[in-house]
C-alpha cells in the first residue's frame, strides 16, 4: 500500500491466485482444438484485498462485506420464472461495499480495481462506550440459536443441537452504516463471528453473525441496515 500510495486502506486478506494454463492449438482446417490433456494448476501470483482503515481498524474481508452493489429484495415480488420485479418508482439497488483488489505477479502488479471509492469527511467520535464482550456474546448466541431454528424446515424440524454452525473465529472491525435516503454512511466497530469455510473449498469467509460493539443490534451486510435486536442482553 506504501508503494501506491494509499495512506487511508489497509490489506485485509492475501490469496493465492490459482491460474489453470490451457495450450490450444489450431489444425490444418484452422478449428481450435481443446488440449489433448489436463495441465496442472499454477500457483504464480498472489491476490490482496484491501478497504478502508481508521484508528487502525478497518472492514473486515467476508463475502458479504466486500459486495460492490447491495439490492433490497424485501419488497420485490416473483414473476412467473422466479425472478424478481421491482416497483418502477422504488429505489432497490445501493451504493457497494468499497474495496480494493490487486493482483500481483513475478513483473509486479498487473491489475488493480477500485471498488467504490468514498471520501471521511467527519470524525463524529474519536472513541465511544461500547457493550461488554460478555454481552455481544450473549447476543451472538441468541441470534445463532433463532438462525439455526428459523433455518430448519417446518416438515422436518430439527433441534438447536441438529442445526450447529462451526464459528471458527470472532473478529474485530468495521461496518458500514448508511443513512435512510443512500447519500451518506458512517463506519463504526463490530464483532464478527466467522463460519467453518463449507466442504466445498470456496476460499470467502464469511460471518454468521455480525454485532455492532456499540448498542448490540444486528447488522445485515446485504444492505448495510441495522436490526434492533429483541433480547435484553444489552441491558445486563
Amino acid at each position: 500500500m506504501q508503494t501506491l500510495k494509499i495512506t487511508d486502506y489497509t490489506i485485509v486478506q492475501t490469496l493465492d491466485a490459482i491460474r489453470h494454463p490451457q495450450h490450444y492449438t489450431i489444425n490444418a482446417s484452422f478449428a481450435v482444438e481443446p488440449p489433448a490433456e489436463e495441465t496442472e494448476p499454477a500457483t504464480d501470483s498472489y491476490l490482496f484485498y484491501a478497504s478502508r482503515s481508521l484508528n487502525n481498524l478497518s472492514t473486515l474481508y467476508t463475502s458479504e462485506t466486500f459486495s460492490t452493489t447491495l439490492t433490497d429484495y424485501s419488497n420485490a415480488k416473483y414473476d412467473s420464472n422466479g425472478g424478481f420485479i421491482f416497483s418502477a418508482d422504488e429505489s432497490n439497488t445501493f451504493y457497494g461495499f468499497e474495496s480494493l483488489t490487486a493482483s500481483i505477479d513475478s513483473n509486479g502488479l498487473s491489475y488493480l480495481i477500485w471498488n467504490n471509492p468514498m471520501q471521511a469527511d467527519t470524525i463524529e467520535a474519536k472513541t465511544s462506550p461500547t457493550l461488554s464482550f460478555d454481552q455481544i456474546d450473549a447476543i451472538a448466541k441468541a441470534q445463532i440459536d433463532f438462525m439455526s431454528i428459523w433455518n430448519s424446515s417446518p416438515f422436518d424440524p430439527l433441534s438447536i443441537a441438529d442445526c450447529e454452525y462451526t464459528v471458527t473465529s470472532i473478529e474485530y472491525g468495521l461496518i458500514r452504516i448508511y443513512d435512510s435516503k443512500h447519500k451518506s454512511y458512517s463506519l463504526v466497530p463490530a464483532w464478527f463471528y466467522m463460519l467453518k469455510p463449507d466442504e466445498s473449498g470456496i476460499l470467502y469467509k464469511s460471518s454468521y453473525v455480525i454485532i455492532n460493539a456499540i448498542d448490540g443490534s444486528i447488522y445485515n451486510p446485504f444492505i448495510g441496515t441495522l436490526e434492533p435486536t429483541d433480547n435484553n442482553q444489552t441491558n445486563k
